[in-house]
């Protein structure tokens, strides 16, 4: 699939895609934050987490839609794959 990225908040109407982010399309949409944020606390939980290897880990992502969990979860499961076991489900709340 070939993205079309927004050049003027104009076009923003028709490059808006609300399909959530899977393996599929995580490089069409993936986008390095750090600038935008001042920090990168995935970089700091990948480092954490190859030093807890030997513990039995679950990890909880929360937050508004749109805010950047499943982006950043794709990216641990990227980083991660070969070091540990990772499952991506996810659950909606009725209502929201």
């Amino acid at each position: 699939m070939t993205v079309k990225i927004a050049q003027k908040l104009d076009d923003f109407d028709f490059t808006l895609d609300t399909r959530p982010l899977n393996e599929d399309n995580y490089e069409d949409y993936y986008v390095v934050t750090k600038e935008g944020r001042g920090e990168d606390p995935t970089s700091k939980l990948i480092k954490k987490l190859r030093k807890l290897r030997d513990k039995d880990l679950k990890i909880l992502l929360s937050g508004f839609k749109g805010c950047g969990k499943s982006t950043e979860l794709y990216r641990l499961k990227r980083e991660l794959d070969n070091d540990f076991l990772i499952r991506i489900f996810s659950s909606i709340i009725p209502g929201n």
